[in-house]
């Protein structure tokens, strides 16, 4: 019993769960997984042989937090009472356990720093893996078809071209294969990472910050993620103005950087092409006749938005059941999400799920700017507009990001009594 206890008051053992889920997010879905139950199982032990009890001010905050869960919940109890509507209810606990676990836990400056740190430092080991693994295709395997039709197609294009270089293995999804991660996700840690890693260079002055930023935003262009690259674009100068004082030495170099980058948006095979994508969707969403979604991916959203709202018109205030909306949204596309955090919670929940979504932004928001916390800021940003085109909580890959760093941030700039 007594090394029992030792085992729950180690603080080492905490900090090694939660800073290896810090570094396994953008590396390993299942490792991350893991580590995120054993803090689970960690804090349980802990909650009963301490005898914990929870203030109200902390049962509130908890319940705000945790807001993103009960969507799933009440849309579990109200329209899936079903084996596969607990299956993708029970997927989502990571929203409700973070903010318990990290209402009983105080973590201080130096573990915030470790963990940053520590998350950044998982972005960059993913970058030189799938880096190194695509130079080896290139030199020992280098297949001139990719699958799929649009790696058919433009490899199939650049080769012709005369190039060395099958471009194909260095971008996209062909990039982020050996991990297994979606280029949003991907592109969404990247943004995240660059931010922190801009605001301590602009902080501290040490080049190595500069480097990180530098190499996090080079593997978010590879990635391809048009929203990841608009995001970033739009947080970046916000991140300089925050720290404009006394730093034109400083802004010299990163604006370098980042027209390098443009340029390099704009005339790397591939990525050129996914950003003419954009203009492409918007001027071909009226002509019927065009529907190519392969080739057009922006295009396809729009689609299954409109049709995504024909569903919500019928059921505006109670939402519809899983099943029967995918197999609407997959008439129109071979993708069954409706790409839209803010639609699918709408389509789960009603006009209910979408109010609820709106008070946890509003609260998170609030607290983030009366703090005057960039960087809790710059995450809520990131999140509101990666869901405008992807359903971010449907995968592990987004849940347990947006579940630990939200609360963890929440806590930091805004904390509350904790032990």
């Amino acid at each position: 019993m007594k090394m029992l206890l030792q085992l729950i008051d180690n603080r080492k053992v905490f900090s090694f769960l939660v800073l290896g889920i810090a570094i396994t997010i953008p590396l390993n879905q299942l490792m991350t997984s893991i580590l995120s139950i054993g803090l689970i199982v960690f804090f349980m032990i802990s909650f009963f042989f301490r005898k914990r009890y929870f203030s109200k001010k902390e049962i509130k905050t908890t319940i705000i937090l945790s807001i993103p869960f009960f969507i799933y919940l009440f849309y579990f109890l109200l329209n899936d009472l079903s084996f596969s509507g607990s299956s993708f209810f029970i997927k989502k606990a990571s929203l409700l356990f973070f903010p318990i676990v990290f209402s009983c836990f105080q973590i201080n400056n130096n573990e915030y720093k470790k963990i940053f740190h520590y998350f950044i430092y998982g972005i960059l080991i993913s970058f030189t893996l799938c880096i190194f693994i695509a130079i080896y295709k290139n030199i020992f395997i280098n297949e001139k078809v990719l699958y799929g039709v649009w790696g058919a197609e433009m490899t199939q294009r650049f080769y012709s071209k005369g190039y060395l270089i099958n471009w194909p293995y260095y971008v996209y999804t062909e990039l982020l294969k050996p991990i297994g991660f979606s280029p949003i996700y991907m592109g969404m840690y990247c943004v995240f990472g660059g931010v922190i890693s801009l605001y301590l260079f602009l902080k501290s002055n040490k080049r190595r910050y500069l480097l990180m930023f530098s190499a996090i935003l080079m593997y978010c262009i590879l990635c391809s993620s048009r929203n990841a690259l608009i995001v970033f674009l739009i947080l970046t100068p916000v991140i300089l103005l925050y720290n404009f004082r006394n730093r034109i030495k400083i802004l010299i170099p990163l604006l370098i950087l980042l027209f390098t980058c443009a340029f390099l948006v704009f005339n790397l095979p591939f990525v050129k092409n996914r950003f003419n994508g954009i203009t492409n969707a918007i001027g071909n969403i009226f002509d019927s006749k065009n529907h190519d979604y392969q080739k057009d991916i922006g295009n396809e959203r729009l689609i299954i938005w409109s049709k995504a709202v024909d569903l919500i018109k019928e059921k505006p205030y109670l939402g519809h059941n899983r099943n029967f909306y995918n197999k609407e949204l997959k008439k129109v596309s071979e993708n069954r999400s409706a790409h839209n955090i803010y639609i699918e919670a709408t389509l789960l929940l009603g006009m209910l799920g979408l109010l609820l979504i709106f008070i946890f932004l509003f609260f998170c928001f609030r607290v983030s700017i009366i703090n005057k916390n960039i960087i809790y800021f710059s995450f809520l940003v990131l999140f509101v507009f990666s869901g405008l085109t992807e359903s971010l909580l449907n995968r592990q890959q987004g849940v347990i990001f947006f579940a630990f760093f939200n609360v963890l941030l929440f806590y930091k700039i805004a904390p509350i009594n904790r032990i």
